[in-house]
This record gives C-alpha cells, sequence and structure tokens, in this order.
C-alpha cells in the first residue's frame, strides 16, 4: 500500500485460534494477538471510515450435539 492512499475495506481475520496457549503461561501472547489485534484494526477501518468484514472462528461444531444441548427460553434470552 502506498502512503496516502485511502483503504475501503479491511477483512479482519487474523487471531491465535487455541483458547489454550495462555493456560500454562502468561496469557499475554493471547490478549496482544487477539484484542489487541482486533483493536488495532478497528483503529484503522475508523480512521479511513472504511468498511469491515470480521471472520471468526475456525472451530466448527457438529450440528446433533448443538441440538442436543437444553435451553430454556425466558422471554427474549436462552439460559
Amino acid at each position: 500500500m502506498e502512503i496516502g492512499q485511502k483503504i475501503d475495506l479491511i477483512l479482519e481475520c487474523s487471531a491465535e485460534s487455541c483458547v489454550l496457549v495462555g493456560v500454562d503461561g502468561s496469557p499475554e501472547y493471547l490478549i496482544n494477538t487477539n484484542l489487541v489485534g482486533t483493536i488495532n484494526c478497528l483503529e484503522i477501518v475508523r480512521k479511513n471510515k472504511a468498511d469491515v468484514i470480521f471472520l471468526s472462528t475456525i472451530r466448527v461444531y457438529p450440528i446433533k450435539e448443538i441440538n442436543e444441548l437444553n435451553f430454556m427460553e425466558i422471554e427474549t434470552r436462552l439460559n
């Protein structure tokens, strides 16, 4: 990208996908990668008045197990 060039769209999909990364040590790496990384991307979006597409998770959960979970709807919330 050239200096002064406007950004129209950011595709935000960078993250550490393993939530267990900080379990045996400092969570600093996980926080810097996931939280601070996202904040930095959103700041670029704000400064450029750009659009953003946020992609999240590498995890695919099996629908059978999800459908077997017991949820109770109270007013407009699931518990």
